[in-house]
């Protein structure tokens, strides 16, 4: 007889009536208010516990429980607290306003309205999870039969909308204004900028629940240029909060099926789905680039400043200019010890002769500089023929030259590098060219780097073709005279 069976036998009818009751309890309290038996694991407590900070986000696998944290904390809202913290708790009302709210939550279409917070059918929506039996005075649907208002009895509002909505009508999403916003399911810029204007009447607050598929300025929002360049496990600045959640963090799931789904995936797919990174961000190029292995925190030894190092090391000025948009500068410098350090760079939108001028400025006080210009600035304008923007250079005193154009091959001699210990050195001042390590992405469609978040890896590319290297020899020219240019030109531009 088997231990199932020893156990049916030895229960009786009384116990099972007994069990039949309490399970009936349960139920009952479950329906009074199903929050105060919610219980959070940690990534999802600390997410509730920030309740007091304007912008919050939670990038996570699949199945994480985002959407379930998400929609508790908008019930914990519509009621005024989080009863699962205990009174005399300062999180339970933290950041909530202790008067009727509106929320409005965007997802991606009505179908996932339905099913993930309004349905009323079997188990029933998230929402109604989340709310005491009979708190819900009325519900509004729309053209398609979906719910997209809810009203409560206390006067507590949520409406819902749409990714699909706003593309089909943008002006729809700046009628009205909100105490809280939440967005689970990534969403273009643009309709996020519609709602938040909604935000700035009542001090609102949103948060995003979501896995970071698309839309990477999300990411941006919350890890910004100001950042060191990683994703941090978990960040409070200038208002805005974040944490990463992994789908193994969910107690709920068998990590034998976890594991199934795992490897049913692509890397980039992995890296995003199961671990919450940006998908974007998972075709990385440059995954060598460790901020604690290749940036440097400290002045050192023998420098005056993060970006003045010795005035006898050979410089190089990789340029990369641009008539319209900003022009990018990148400064690097090489000890006697052949490493190569990242110590200054320039990105702006200025005029060829301001450029040559912020140039000089940081370049004047070294000894041996070398100024490398991206080919295009060699070449005339097609229709006018007026001078190109190496001549306006060499016009103001910084003599450039052309730089080897191999994207390929300089992409692999970057990689090659930023595997080699003690190589490469990058100051944490470089805010253009942090940034660009963790957005300069592959386009798989092309096979080759998005033309984007460029302009300083290709800088980066380029000073790596020169073979930089600790050298000794006499200090660099002065600035030529008009009279030298006219000699030198026909040689220097005509080759491109």
């Amino acid at each position: 007889m088997s231990v199932v069976q020893e156990l049916n036998e030895s229960v009786t009818l009384d116990d099972k009536l007994q069990l039949r009751k309490l399970l009936q309890q349960k139920a009952e309290l479950l329906a009074q208010n199903p929050l105060k038996y919610y219980k959070p694991q940690p990534k999802q407590d600390a997410f509730h516990r920030a309740g007091d900070v304007k912008h919050r986000a939670v990038f996570a696998g699949n199945r994480f429980g985002k959407s379930l944290m998400g929609v508790n904390e908008d019930g914990a809202w519509l009621q005024g607290e989080r009863p699962w913290y205990p009174i005399g708790d300062p999180d339970r009302y933290k950041g909530i306003p202790q008067h009727p709210v509106k929320l409005l939550c965007i997802t991606t279409d009505w179908d996932l309205v339905d099913s993930i917070f309004t349905s009323q059918r079997g188990e029933g929506g998230k929402l109604w999870k989340a709310l005491p039996r009979g708190f819900v005075k009325a519900v509004r649907r729309n053209h398609s039969g979906s719910i997209d208002m809810v009203e409560c009895i206390n006067n507590s509002v949520m409406r819902f909308d749409t990714v699909k909505s706003f593309l089909t009508n943008p002006q729809g999403a700046e009628s009205t204004d909100w105490d809280g916003v939440h967005i689970d399911e990534p969403c273009c810029e643009d309709h996020y900028k519609a709602v938040s204007r909604g935000l700035i009447d009542r001090g609102g607050k949103d948060w995003f629940t979501l896995t970071p598929k698309r839309e990477p300025w999300i990411y941006d929002k919350f890890h910004a240029r100001s950042d060191e360049g990683e994703m941090l496990e978990s960040s409070n600045k200038n208002n805005h909060w974040s944490i990463r959640g992994s789908t193994y963090e969910n107690k709920y799931l068998s990590k034998a099926e976890i594991d199934d789904f795992n490897d049913s995936l692509s890397d980039d797919e992995r890296t995003c789905m199961i671990e919450g990174i940006p998908l974007e961000l998972s075709g990385m190029i440059y995954k060598e680039f460790s901020y604690s292995k290749h940036v440097y925190k400290v002045v050192p030894t023998g420098w005056e400043d993060l970006h003045l190092p010795p005035k006898d090391w050979p410089v190089w000025v990789l340029i990369d200019p641009h008539p319209q948009t900003p022009s990018m500068v990148l400064m690097c410098a090489v000890d006697p010890h052949q490493r190569i350090w990242y110590f200054d760079e320039i990105f702006q939108k200025l005029m060829i002769i301001d450029l040559a001028d912020e140039i000089l400025k940081k370049t004047k006080r070294f000894n041996r500089v070398k100024y490398v210009c991206d080919p295009l600035a060699f070449i005339k304008h097609p229709v006018t023929g007026a001078q190109s923007m190496a001549e306006d250079f060499y016009r103001k005193g910084v003599p450039v030259l052309q730089s080897v154009k191999d994207l390929q091959g300089g992409i692999m001699r970057v990689k090659q590098e930023l595997k080699k210990p003690d190589r490469l050195w990058f100051s944490m001042r470089l805010r253009e060219t942090m940034y660009e390590f963790g957005h300069y992405v592959w386009d798989e469609r092309e096979n080759k780097p998005k033309d984007k978040d460029d302009h300083a890896m290709e800088c980066l590319y380029r000073s790596l073709m020169e073979n930089l290297r600790y050298y000794n020899t006499v200090e660099k020219k002065a600035p030529v005279g008009d009279l030298e240019i006219k000699v030198t030109q026909e040689m220097l531009f005509k080759v491109v």
